[in-house]
Formats: C-alpha cells, sequence, structure tokens
C-alpha cells in the first residue's frame, strides 16, 4: 500500500515482516524531477512458506527466502515506475497492560479486558531494517510511523532468522533426528476421569517429561463436567493452535 507523511494507508501489525519499497515514475527525459513515491507490502506468511525450494543442480540444492524473490520481481509488481531499493521492516508494538492494583477483582479483571484489545494497536517499542537502508528512507519511515531514534535496530542480513527452524530438507541430506516421546502416566488413560483420580489422590505432572494430553483431557472434562462453575488458569504466551486456548473455549461455549 502506498504511505506519505500526511497520510498512511496502511497499519503496521507487530512482528511480521513487511517490505518497504522506493520507487520513482517512469520518465522520458532522464532529466525531468521524479518525485519518489513509497510503499508497504506485507510479506505472505500464513499460506505461503518463508523458504522456496529452486529445481536441484546436480547434487546441489538451492533454497532462497521469499522475500528475495520478491525484490527480484518487483518491476512486475510496479509497472511504471523505476524500482529504486526494497527492504525488509518489522515492527514491535508496546503490549505492556497497566494494571492499577488497588482497584478491586473485578475492576481488574475489566482493566485487563480493556488492556488485551488494545495490545495490537501499542505504540512502536521497536523497529527493526535492514541496516543498508539509506538514511532518506529511513527518515522517511521514522516520520510516517512515528518511530523515535531509540527504537531503531539495524539488522545485517535477513529478518526473523528463527524461520530456519522451518528450512526445508531436499532429498532428507540431512538426518532428522527422532525426538524422544513424553511419558504417560500410569493409571491415567485416555478414557479414564482426571477428576476421579484426583479425588484419590494429588497428581503432579512435569514438564516436557510428562505428556501435556493429561491437562488438555482435564480441561475438555471440567468443560463437560455439569459440577464445573468456572476454570481458572493462568496463561503466558500460547502457540496460534494452542490446545489450551481450544479447550477454554469449549468451557465457555458451555456455559463454564
Amino acid at each position: 500500500m502506498p504511505v506519505s507523511r500526511d497520510r498512511v494507508l496502511t497499519f503496521l501489525r507487530g512482528n511480521r515482516l513487511y517490505l518497504a519499497v522506493q520507487v520513482l515514475p517512469k520518465a522520458v527525459d532522464p532529466r525531468q524531477w521524479r518525485e519518489p513515491e513509497y510503499f508497504v507490502m506485507k510479506q505472505p506468511f500464513s499460506k505461503v512458506p518463508r523458504f522456496i525450494e529452486l529445481p536441484q543442480v546436480g547434487k546441489d540444492h538451492y533454497v532462497m527466502f521469499l522475500e528475495d524473490i520478491i525484490k527480484a520481481n518487483l518491476d512486475l509488481i510496479f509497472p511504471g515506475y523505476d524500482v529504486q531499493g526494497s527492504y525488509c521492516i518489522k515492527i514491535s508494538r508496546d503490549a505492556d497492560v497497566p494494571i492499577d492494583e488497588l482497584t478491586d477483582s473485578r475492576g481488574i479483571a475489566e482493566q485487563l479486558r480493556k488492556g488485551v484489545k488494545k495490545r495490537k494497536t501499542g505504540a512502536v517499542c521497536r523497529f527493526m531494517y535492514e541496516h543498508d537502508m539509506p538514511r532518506d528512507f529511513l527518515h522517511f519511515l521514522m516520520d510516517t510511523f512515528h518511530i523515535g531514534e531509540k527504537e531503531l535496530m539495524p539488522v545485517e542480513g535477513h529478518l526473523n532468522l528463527e524461520d530456519l527452524c522451518r528450512l526445508p530438507n531436499p532429498g532428507d541430506i540431512v538426518p532428522t533426528v527422532s525426538k524422544p516421546q513424553p511419558m504417560r502416566l500410569p493409571g491415567l488413560g485416555d478414557d479414564g476421569s482426571i477428576m476421579d483420580y484426583v479425588v484419590r489422590r494429588d497428581l503432579l505432572i512435569h514438564y516436557p517429561y510428562h505428556t501435556f494430553d493429561h491437562f488438555i483431557h482435564f480441561l475438555y472434562e471440567a468443560a463437560r463436567d455439569p459440577l464445573t462453575e468456572r476454570i481458572m488458569v493462568t496463561q503466558y504466551r500460547v502457540a496460534p493452535d494452542s490446545a489450551v486456548i481450544g479447550a477454554l473455549i469449549a468451557a465457555a461455549q458451555a456455559g463454564k
């Protein structure tokens, strides 16, 4: 989407990769002054892998970053423009939720409820960008998105290198290491009642050595039990497809 200092037409979500592009309109006369234009593109992440496997050449396998492929084809995305530069950027937003500890429990719950809704739109607390971005381009982005000097974090090379854990293994040339399977506790089968178990004796589950399935089973059992009134759990960071959140949603739908 196009961006300008006076009008921002896109909202940068936290922890997402974007491609900032500077272009010039094509001109018949090269001596003609051309005003640079700026665009910010959201890089695909859910349905397109970060790494693209290229055709094999002999015994050699080649893999490219998705953003490098996009950069190499920007002339197709911006017909009628001369691409002057493109750089990956990423922001982190302030997700702190201030709490007034002097209020009662109901008031704290309401503060949390309102604060969670604002986490995705918090102020920029870190701006990561490719270190070779020209200063005029960087200053334009800082002015446009209201980014301060102390939030800047130049990065040499690619961003989000944690994605390397999903690097393709063409032809299984790198031997895979089988992970040890977590242990299941005796007496806790898939069909047995964990609630009945903990009535008789205490239960200690030690992660990651014990399977997490027992806890998920316990949540779903509590969600279905007509005697369960509420489930109280403290959650600190969850996976995008969290089984715990799925169980808590099921409990809420069942009136817990």
